[in-house]
């Protein structure tokens, strides 16, 4: 059985879509000249709505179809390892789940890997 979670309502922000929620939080969370960490292929619009509206960097992190497009904690450990000799802040992860534009899901053992490493 899954473990119950708790909110207050304070805590809940209702977006019309995934695009705008998005965008809110790369201004909430980021400053100018910080990073996300973003799996490539990805939606295109993350380019307007985080990159060009916040000016957050996007960090792409590579999938390969030979691997059905699935993302790996190794992948996102060198892109953060490489940002960060360069200096630059990398202030979190932005996945879509399904991917978008490919349709995969993430694993249940990928998504708590993923959360694991991201701690």
């Amino acid at each position: 059985m899954e473990k119950a979670v708790s909110f207050y309502p304070s805590q809940v922000l209702l977006t019309a879509g995934a695009t705008p929620a998005i965008k809110i939080l790369s201004f909430c969370l980021a400053d100018a000249g910080n990073a996300f960490l973003v799996p490539t292929p990805y939606y295109a619009g993350f380019d307007r709505d985080v990159k060009w509206r916040t000016g957050v960097e996007i960090i792409h992190v590579p999938r390969r179809s030979a691997d059905n497009f699935n993302l790996s904690t190794a992948a996102l450990d060198r892109a953060f390892s490489q940002e960060k000799k360069r200096g630059l802040k990398v202030l979190g992860i932005i996945i879509s789940n399904p991917s978008n534009p490919v349709g995969n899901l993430l694993r249940r053992e990928t998504r708590h890997s993923l959360l694991d490493s991201a701690r």
